[in-house]
């Protein structure tokens, strides 16, 4: 018996063949796109918070140079107090050697130099009247 060859049939199995290639080809290209167009989906979030982000940095540092300029300017108010206060300082040193109770005053003893340079505490030298000074010698006499 020879069988008989039905070509429908095999174009029909070809054409059902070619016909689920076709199909898995395009699906699988259809879900490929839905997973870029996800990620692009996504991708845009994260810019969006990456702006959010960016924008409370740019706040955050606003509010930061804003507080150092506060500080910065009070630092200055109070180097400003400090330098007048050296100033008026200076300028009584410089005066002290005018004054005439000089001789009783702690003050410019205190002046005269580091602690260890003296000779003796500067209140036994008053109590004593042996003072180191240019122009008294201790004596009592001037």
């Amino acid at each position: 018996m020879v069988m008989s060859i039905d070509y429908n049939s095999i174009i029909s199995a070809i054409s059902v063949l070619a016909g689920l290639i076709v199909s898995t080809f395009y699906a699988r290209r259809a879900k490929k796109a839905e997973v870029y167009a996800k990620e692009i989906e996504n991708a845009a979030g994260y810019i969006a918070d990456a702006d959010k982000m960016i924008e409370l940095v740019k706040k955050a540092n606003a509010e930061v140079a804003q507080s150092n300029e506060k500080l910065i300017d009070t630092l200055r108010e109070e180097n400003e107090k400090t330098r007048k206060s050296i100033e008026k300082l200076e300028r009584a040193i410089k005066r002290i050697d005018l004054c005439p109770h000089r001789n009783q005053c702690p003050v410019y003893d205190e002046l005269q130099g580091p602690e260890g340079s003296r000779e003796g505490s500067g209140k036994d030298n008053r109590r004593n009247g042996n003072r180191n000074r240019p122009g008294h010698d201790g004596s009592g006499t001037t």
